[in-house]
């Protein structure tokens, strides 16, 4: 745990400390309210901040010029666990590495970079009495983010303690400013999709607005858009027909045959990227071939490809692929049954076998023979039933979905993929026990764990919240 130790405190009021404090001193109060490790639970808020924060540590490396502005999302976790809200951070490259870290502190409604600055608005603001810590005690960063987040965002804390017609009606201008805010940006992103796929006879671009705003999403198009009609031309066309544009965190392609961009990236890196198709293209169908050779190997068992929300750069694929069939050919373990009817898919990051809430089977690298076919022995009857429950449920779900959204005529209305069916279905349950229609009249909903309101609109409300 880092320490914010007495002997800093005592050193507030001397300007010549402040050449010591380097960009990631000054920057602490940013990251101890974006650090990925605070979203474990919320793996799409912890992603974006993730990829968010490696372009603020470019951007602010002197040594490595900028030649463009970019606009980042970001997560911000309160004092309350289960609080969270959302800004955007503009970043421009031609100020000063001290500028740049003042405008991003008081973005997200922090103190300010200098060494006096800082410490002062933290006594004044927060109001910490520090005549009861220097006694005893060293001032540690949880007792900071507590006391910095019972006065900045105090009304953020009390979210979970507010059923949601005290909630809406506490934040009901700042839902109907971001609402407002956000239809010109989605008629933008629109009118820039359908433009993109007449001009470059693309299929599709594949992006979610609740992982990425449309600001942002609107900025990295114009940004590509100049990079192809600079440098492609007509090549572009080519490259790109038929093809789905994603923007996630890497560049190249991924196993699904989509372009990934990187929308935290330079676009110098996306043309390389485009330029690299040609070469990366014939591992498509070296990937279908390996996903059949191992089906064969697995018992029948179907092979596909994970979740389409989830991108793999497609040589790293198609070499974990090839890897383990290399191992199987050499596995003499020798059955009979077949396992068809069963599916799976691999996930890279597990050591053991399991079974998806899809009812799907979870394949890890190093998965053998025998050990697939004790476990798919064991628990057929389980992982078909599991399969079977699973559709049962998404179409309770959907029409469950459709009815809220008439109810309440509702612009959108999405869930977390973290949230489980029974946890969907209660608040769509205490959604529809409402008698006020108009409570949620053209909002934009997520189904979440907790409530926050983004700068497009999209108002995350938790799954197990009170009516009131």
């Amino acid at each position: 745990m880092f320490k914010l130790t007495n002997r800093i405190w005592q050193r507030q009021n001397t300007l010549a400390h402040c050449h010591y404090f380097s960009s990631k001193k000054l920057l602490k109060p940013f990251y101890m309210v974006v650090h990925p490790d605070l979203f474990q639970k919320h793996p799409i808020e912890q992603k974006v901040n993730e990829e968010s924060l490696k372009t603020i540590h470019s951007y602010l490396d002197e040594d490595l010029k900028k030649t463009y502005d970019v606009t980042l999302t970001f997560h911000l976790k309160h004092s309350n666990k289960d609080s969270i809200s959302q800004v955007q951070v503009h970043l421009t490259h031609d100020v000063s590495r001290d500028k740049m870290i003042n405008n991003i502190l008081k973005t997200c409604g922090l103190p300010s970079n200098t060494t006096t600055a800082l410490y002062e608005n933290l006594q004044n603001e927060v109001k910490i009495k520090y005549d009861n810590y220097q006694k005893d005690n060293d001032l540690d960063v949880d007792t900071y983010v507590n006391y910095v987040g019972d006065l900045r965002f105090g009304k953020f804390s009390q979210h979970t303690q507010l059923t949601l017609t005290e909630w809406l009606k506490e934040n009901n201008e700042r839902i109907s400013v971001s609402s407002q805010n956000k239809i010109p940006l989605k008629e933008k992103y629109s009118s820039l999709v359908k433009q993109f796929q007449l001009k470059y006879q693309l299929k599709n671009i594949y992006t979610s607005s609740s992982t990425y705003s449309y600001s942002t999403l609107n900025s990295a198009l114009k940004q590509l858009e100049e990079l192809l009609d600079r440098d492609f031309s007509c090549s572009a066309c080519k490259l790109l027909k038929d093809r789905i544009i994603k923007f996630d965190s890497f560049n190249g392609l991924d196993q699904f045959g989509r372009v990934v961009l990187n929308i935290h990236d330079i676009p110098r890196n996306w043309k390389l990227a485009i330029l690299s198709l040609p070469t990366l293209l014939p591992s498509l169908p070296l990937i279908n071939t390996c996903e059949s050779q191992l089906s064969k190997e697995y018992f029948n068992i179907n092979i596909i490809k994970s979740r389409a929300a989830t991108s793999y750069p497609a040589q790293y694929y198609l070499a974990g692929l090839q890897s383990m069939l290399g191992r199987l050919k050499k596995d003499t373990f020798v059955t009979d049954r077949s396992f068809k009817g069963l599916n799976a898919f691999f996930s890279w990051d597990d050591d053991f076998l399991g079974v998806s809430t899809e009812g799907y089977i979870l394949l890890h690298p190093y998965t053998h023979k025998k050990a697939l076919y004790q476990f798919c022995s064991k628990k057929y009857d389980d992982i078909k039933a599991k399969r079977v429950t699973y559709l049962h449920d998404l179409g309770m779900e959907k029409k469950e979905l459709e009815k809220c959204v008439e109810y309440f005529n509702l612009e959108s209305l999405e869930r977390d993929r973290s949230l489980k069916h029974h946890q969907v279905l209660t608040a769509f349950d205490s959604l529809k026990s409402s008698n006020d229609r108009s409570l949620l009249n053209s909002f934009a909903i997520i189904i979440s764990n907790y409530y926050s309101v983004s700068v497009d609109g999209l108002v995350r409300i938790p799954w197990d919240h009170q009516l009131g």
